[in-house]
């Protein structure tokens, strides 16, 4: 199966770029999603640590500050408008586990081609998905998630992620690509179990 497709093109996305997701829905995606931040800035610091590059390290700097603002801002604001009070320690569904296995083998194995190859794919993913918009209005709830994931800031930080991942040879054949890319399939189906 191609996960990468099928991700994008799932239910989950179809609602929230059309503005059609149920606030039950949308807020069992964000208390999982929520779970990462500590654990993806966790990521990032391990990227500064073993880049092989100053050019490098000083992006995943950028990108640190951006994700610990504006993003943590989205999240909180739609928390409190859909009315989800209890997002600090849910139970967590099994993809949201898998994440955080491969989280610590990428921080653990120390390997920069690990850890740019899960950021590669968590990152180009969601661009990959937010182009789905169509520019229709959507409520700032909906809105927001795709706009994170389509300004331009966000585009420029995938492009850095894509001249990585070619740089150091890594391929969608590299049994690490497969195992995010299926995690952020089943990330997306578990929204509606």
């Amino acid at each position: 199966m191609d996960y990468w497709n099928a991700a994008v093109n799932s239910r989950f996305v179809t609602e929230l770029v059309t503005g059609e997701i149920d606030d039950k829905f949308l807020g069992e995606y964000l208390v999982q999603d929520y779970q990462f931040f500590e654990a993806f800035m966790e990521v990032i610091g391990a990227a500064i640590t073993y880049a092989d590059t100053l050019e490098a390290k000083v992006r995943y700097g950028q990108q640190l500050g951006f994700i610990c603002n504006d993003e943590n801002d989205y999240f909180v604001d739609t928390f409190k408008e859909i009315g989800v009070d209890d997002y600090a320690a849910p139970e967590l569904k099994p993809a949201t586990v898998g994440f955080f296995d491969v989280y610590a083998r990428v921080i653990e194995s120390r390997d920069y081609k690990e850890i740019v190859t899960m950021l590669y794919v968590a990152e180009a993913l969601y661009l990959d998905w937010a182009r789905r918009y169509d520019g229709r209005p959507l409520a700032p709830k909906h809105f927001g998630w795709v706009d994170v994931h389509l300004e331009h800031g966000f585009i420029e930080w995938v492009d850095f992620l894509h001249d990585e991942f070619t740089r150091l040879g890594l391929s969608s054949d590299d049994e690490l690509y497969k195992i995010v890319t299926k995690l952020e399939f089943d990330f997306f189906e578990e929204v509606y179990k």
